[in-house]
């Protein structure tokens, strides 16, 4: 007779539960399966019809009355030839809460054959709910099994996506998750999940809650693939009416919704805008609520995204110092590294968190900056040179571990070294800190080859600036910083500046160009900039020229 492992009535419990206190192990295991075998007759017997279905019911009782994963385990290798895709499901579904051990994925694997097997014949028979637990337990086991994930897109895609259209808005919000946290990229079943959720004036994406929004835009957000439509509605369900859905948000979701976007880089001003408000509201109660990694995945949204709002860092910043600082302690290398980096890219000064920062960075024998990877390493000290403050003993640990890196660094990496260089060089000249020749001679090579190249804009001012007999050179380069234009013969230089170097929906500079003016300025250059809505404002050659004669009228006079 076939065992099952289950607990259908509280004196069964009580009396197993008094046999194993009072016996060995092994009749301990004895008397357990004694008891599932009289439930199994008991459920077989009780019915002449449809006895392997009632079977299947007897199982799935005890897997789910199973407290354990030891026990859900011996329920699949006493019972598993006779699962169906029900017991499947619930089973991976229970291991997944539970969780496995390394000794248990014999049992995964047993399990991911029998769903395979005949062409996955017991996978097809599976409903939308049961899919979306398989693929979720998967992903919550952190087991990649590619074979499993194809088949499931091929169920769900097939007969023009018959399946996948029957899928709630949990069921798709859990598939896409799963396939995102494991990694395992999909585009075509993505475009498929998208275009059911904005079919009939996106009918079904306005069921969604705010962690299935949050769960759906972070997975899209996760495997890069971009889908501006969805986007867009899922911004326009969160905001109407009057935000009610956004406000039902916990912080996990806002900083999940908000990274999402912006790891994709789709602008959405109007959802940052009440996300802030929301965050702020109640004396910040929510904002408060933040742990380390949602401050530090927030606020490198809105610096990706060039979003200043300076009321809201500064909010950000004072939840991080509170109570001495606990919630900045609580930081890992990447959350300084992102924190300062996007107060740095905003242009955004906050000397108290820069200083607790540091403080934290070089607490128990700098334990946490060794951790640091070379690109957390580069952006924190090129987010401390930006801003302005240069913290010594933090900058001399950091280029330490740089010598020691050396070979690490991206191109990326080097040139915010090359700025940190510079400014060591030029602003705090007093700093001794020793630089490795080997490190700057990647740092030369690598400044030696510029990334910009002349604009439509910087080749009318050219054209201007021709026209009225004016010798300059374009595309100079001085001690390794690009340079528009510069007059020949004369210390004066030009910079064109396009919506790129300010913040967005503003006429503020971004952090690094407020840094190349400091840093030409101390080089002794006298640096004109030409801000592109002055220049756009300019209906004539006539105007043009007469507009770049005042800009260097006192150069043209000396």
């Amino acid at each position: 007779m076939t065992t099952i492992i289950t607990r259908t009535r509280n004196t069964s419990c009580h009396e197993t539960h008094q046999r194993q206190s009072a016996s060995s192990h092994r009749s301990s295991r004895q008397n357990y399966s004694e008891i599932a075998n009289r439930t199994l007759h008991e459920h077989s017997s009780s019915s002449q019809t449809r006895p392997a279905t009632r079977n299947c019911i007897a199982i799935n009782k005890a897997i789910t009355q199973a407290n354990t994963t030891r026990q859900i385990v011996r329920i699949w290798q006493e019972n598993g030839r006779n699962f169906n895709y029900v017991n499947i499901a619930t089973t991976l579904n229970r291991l997944a809460r539970f969780g496995i051990a390394s000794n248990d994925t014999s049992t995964i694997n047993d399990i991911s054959h029998t769903l395979l097997q005949a062409n996955a014949s017991v996978l097809q028979e599976c409903g939308t709910q049961h899919i979306a637990n398989i693929v979720n337990a998967f992903a919550k086991l952190g087991i990649q099994n590619d074979r499993i994930f194809e088949a499931v897109d091929q169920c769900l895609l097939a007969s023009d996506a018959r399946l996948l259209e029957r899928c709630n808005s949990q069921e798709i919000a859990n598939i896409v998750n799963a396939f995102a946290k494991l990694g395992i990229q999909n585009d075509t079943l993505f475009e498929a999940a998208a275009q059911c959720l904005l079919d009939s004036d996106a009918r079904l994406l306005e069921r969604c809650t705010s962690q299935e929004i949050a769960n759906i835009v972070n997975a899209f957000a996760k495997l890069g693939i971009q889908n501006d439509a969805l986007f867009t509605a899922a911004a326009r369900h969160l905001l109407a009416p009057d935000a009610q859905l956004l406000e039902r948000c916990t912080s996990q979701h806002i900083a999940n919704i908000v990274n999402a976007f912006a790891k994709l880089g789709i602008q959405n001003e109007a959802l940052f805008e009440a996300a802030t408000q929301y965050l702020l509201s109640s004396d910040a109660r929510l904002l408060k609520r933040c742990n380390s990694q949602e401050i530090s995945n927030i606020i490198n949204a809105f610096a990706k995204l060039d979003i200043q709002n300076d009321r809201f860092f500064q909010a950000t910043a004072q939840c991080l110092l509170t109570s001495d600082a606990q919630t900045l302690k609580r930081c890992n290398s990447q959350h300084i590294a992102n924190i300062v980096n996007a107060f740095a890219k905003l242009g955004i000064q906050n000397d108290r968190l820069f200083q607790a920062s540091a403080r934290h960075l070089l607490a128990s024998e700098t334990r946490l900056l060794k951790k640091c990877t070379s690109q957390e390493i580069a952006n924190i000290a090129w987010a401390f040179i930006i801003n302005h403050y240069c913290h010594h003993d933090l900058l001399q640990r950091l280029l330490a571990e740089c010598f020691v890196r050396d070979s690490e660094f991206s191109e990326e990496a080097l040139r915010q070294l090359h700025q940190v260089w510079l400014s060591l060089s030029y602003e705090f000249p007093k700093t001794q800190i020793p630089w490795d020749l080997s490190l700057l001679a990647k740092i030369h090579k690598t400044i030696l080859n510029p990334q910009t190249t002349a604009s439509n804009l910087q080749k009318d001012i050219c054209a201007e600036l021709h026209n009225l007999g004016i010798c300059f050179t374009t595309e100079e380069n001085i001690r390794g910083l690009p340079i528009d234009i510069a007059l020949k013969d004369k210390p004066v230089l030009i910079e064109v500046h396009g919506p790129s170097h300010y913040l967005r929906g503003t006429h503020t500079l971004d952090g690094r160009s407020k840094f190349k003016q400091r840093i030409l300025e101390k080089i002794k250059y006298k640096v004109h900039t030409i801000p592109y809505w002055e220049w756009d404002n300019l209906s004539n050659s006539m105007e043009k020229q007469a507009y770049l004669q005042r800009l260097l009228q006192e150069e043209s006079t000396r």
